[in-house]
């Protein structure tokens, strides 16, 4: 058991891997994630997800960013790291676009005619069905 100690901090043992993961191919999937989910945000509710996904892409570009600068990462991959970055950022901004949109949307009251509408036409095509109708759901059809 000594032996093994006196190797562990003596630096015995196994070295380090000596390249680093390659984070930018999740960074650039989680970019793209946040923007779909952003862009789907009025139609779908996912702008509260989408604006989370695309702060965690920017905050994961900025580490790797670092990391490259601090000399862990290959030089070369600088320029690819740093446009990755700026693309978490844009989706930052596209997100906080669509939640302000959204937030329009549902002061104007907006949802709720497109609702009305949609359960109006749900309540219609379930008459010319000859399904049940829940009542309420849409006015009869002369």
């Amino acid at each position: 058991m000594s032996d093994t100690l006196d190797d562990f901090f003596d630096g015995g043992g196994t070295p380090p891997d000596a390249a680093p993961p390659d984070r930018l191919p999740g960074i650039r999937r989680l970019v793209r994630l946040g923007a779909v989910l952003s862009t789907l945000g009025p139609f779908c509710f996912t702008g509260v997800p989408g604006a989370a996904v695309a702060l965690w892409a920017w905050y994961r570009a900025d580490e790797e960013l670092e990391r490259v600068e601090a000399g862990a990462g290959d030089a070369a991959r600088e320029a690819d790291v740093v446009a990755t970055r700026r693309g978490a950022f844009r989706g930052v901004l596209l997100a906080g676009g669509v939640l302000t949109l959204q937030l329009a949307l549902f002061g104007m009251g907006a949802y709720d005619v497109l609702a009305e509408a949609f359960l109006a036409g749900l309540g219609t095509a379930m008459q010319l069905t000859g399904a049940p109708v829940p009542p309420g759901l849409a006015p009869p059809i002369p």
